[in-house]
């Protein structure tokens, strides 16, 4: 979709590699709608923390009326035995009377299981469920309590010893005349038959749990596969229940349940008897909205990128591609020299308007530009072609050399009169090169030795002077040398060769080169310096343009 493409520039060189605007358009879709979305997912981790926060005070508070519940329970149970000892027939032993009795109030709550009138030995003297039980608790730790203290006691966990039940049995001694215990009533409560708080939960998010002093479970009410059989009378195991049971600070805590879900617990601490009353909610149920919540948002980012996506592969195609591409097209015909192409675009490219604006101007001083240049190279081709023109025809030869001393421009009539080839004087030589193929070809054969060690050691003079010299074919020429005012010099060549064969006959002397102290300034090299460091014009020259001497040797 946004695979990277090679384009050919219209040069023949790919052009280096190009991506789609659509990318970097979703990018920034997505950077403007990122921080809304942390944003809303930082409000869900929030809302979970208080949803947690809100579950621990909840179960917190559902601990303590658990608490006082229960509490509430052991003191109905203590004022009825406190008005059952007080019965007549039950103090006066009268079984059947005793029985009715007791059968009545044990139908009447439904959290008492079996109500007993047991004597001082711990054998039953009537019951609830039977006017005569064989039932001995002489050896329960509660019936010693009860005797020992004359107080009511509430005990442990226990399983009754007539159906193997798991209870908590209250006692209460009924005194005699004396303060001697006469009698001990019994009551087993059905714990998990009390009207605690969790009666109006959630059953299957909610839990409660009882423990003893020694963390054995009384009772369990929770969700899930353990029912109450599977945990009611076991310890709780060694964990992070275990130790938050243990803790008499703790209030609060998270941890696995006899059912093995993870809860928010919430504790409060029992006097009759020594326990814990425990409170807990799923902790998957609490953080449920908030996972909904974030599942939601992840929807609605889903649905966000995918509409972003629509929109921008077709919206970039509308509003912005097919305008690139037109200014594209059209910066490439301006680029190849169609300098009349204007880029079409229609109302809605907006910004791009002022880009092809932009382009319509550069096009248009391009357009400009370009006539000015046509017509700068045409008139520089007529002055170009009238100077070649007088260069070729005219009568003298002529060399430019630039400030390094190299040929810049050598006309036709230059190469005849010196005999240098085309291919040398064209290569734009240096006048070191013209020298040496001077030498080659025995230019200066006719002069003394003197004369060929100067004109090999010092390079060109440009100082304005004209000298002449004789070749080695006769011909004699008048070489005039003018300075340039940004370096270099023109020199021109000029046969006098009729004019000087007239001069001599008249004088009859016959021409030579030179052979005194005196040198002519050779093509190629420095003339001698002034003893004050000034250029000097070399005596033979200062001759050469002074009198119409004798001919005078060099290029």
């Amino acid at each position: 979709m946004f695979a990277a493409r090679r384009v050919d520039d219209g040069t023949g060189r790919p052009s280096r590699s190009r991506r789609s605007l659509r990318l970097p358009i979703l990018l920034l879709i997505f950077l403007a709608i990122g921080p809304l979305l942390a944003g809303r997912f930082w409000q869900i981790t929030r809302e979970a923390d208080h949803s947690v926060a809100a579950a621990r005070e909840q179960v917190a508070a559902l601990a303590d009326l658990a608490t006082t519940q229960h509490q509430e329970l052991i003191s109905k149970t203590r004022t009825l035995l406190n008005i059952l000892v007080r019965v007549p027939a039950v103090r006066a032993g009268l079984v059947d009377q005793c029985h009715i009795l007791l059968r009545d109030l044990a139908r009447g709550a439904a959290w008492q299981r079996r109500i007993w009138v047991v004597g001082t030995d711990g054998r039953a003297r009537c019951g609830s469920h039977s006017p005569r039980a064989d039932l001995d608790i002489a050896d329960r730790d509660y019936f010693q309590r009860a005797l020992q203290t004359k107080q009511f006691v509430v005990s442990d966990y226990v399983k009754t010893r007539v159906r193997n039940q798991p209870a908590i049995i209250a006692a209460l001694p009924a005194l005699d005349d004396y303060g001697d215990v006469e009698m001990v009533a019994l009551v087993t409560l059905n714990v998990e038959a009390a009207e605690h708080p969790m009666k109006a939960l959630d059953q299957g998010s909610h839990a409660i749990l009882m423990v003893d002093s020694a963390n054995v479970t009384i009772s369990w009410q929770g969700a899930g596969e353990h029912s109450p059989e599977a945990v009611v009378g076991k310890r709780i195991p060694e964990g992070p229940l275990s130790s938050l049971l243990k803790d008499s600070a703790a209030r609060q805590g998270e941890a696995v349940g006899p059912d093995g879900v993870e809860r928010i617990w919430g504790f409060a601490r029992l006097s009759q008897p020594e326990g814990v009353i425990a409170v807990g909610v799923a902790k998957a149920d609490v953080l449920a909205g908030a996972r909904w919540a974030m599942l939601r948002s992840i929807g609605v980012l889903l649905l966000i990128g995918a509409l972003a996506a629509l929109a921008v592969w077709f919206g970039a195609e509308f509003l912005l591609l097919r305008n690139i591409r037109a200014l594209a097209d059209a910066a490439n015909q301006i680029g190849k020299g169609n300098l009349l192409v204007r880029p079409d675009l229609p109302p809605s490219a907006g910004e791009f308007h002022m880009l092809a604006d932009a382009l319509n101007g550069m096009a248009e001083q391009l357009a400009a530009r370009d006539a000015e240049l046509r017509h700068s190279k045409l008139i520089l081709g007529e002055k170009t072609a009238f100077l070649e023109g007088t260069l070729e025809h005219m009568d003298q030869g002529l060399i430019m050399f630039d400030d390094a001393a190299t040929v810049q421009v050598c006309n036709r009539r230059a190469m005849e009169l010196l005999e240098l080839p085309a291919a040398l004087m064209l290569s734009r030589p240096n006048f070191q090169d013209v020298t040496r193929y001077q030498f080659e070809r025995n230019e200066f054969g006719k002069c003394s030795e003197e004369f060929k060690d100067w004109v090999k050691n010092f390079g060109f003079e440009p100082i304005d002077h004209v000298y002449e010299r004789q070749r080695p074919n006769g011909r004699v020429l008048e070489i005039r040398t003018t300075p340039l005012p940004g370096g270099g010099a023109v020199r021109t060549y000029s046969d006098v060769t009729e004019r000087k064969s007239a001069e001599s006959r008249i004088l009859h002397r016959p021409t030579r080169c030179p052979d005194g102290p005196s040198k002519p300034a050779p093509l190629a090299g420095t003339a001698p310096r002034s003893p004050r460091g000034r250029r000097a014009v070399p005596a033979i020259l200062r001759g050469a343009v002074a009198r119409p001497g004798p001919l005078q040797g060099r290029q």
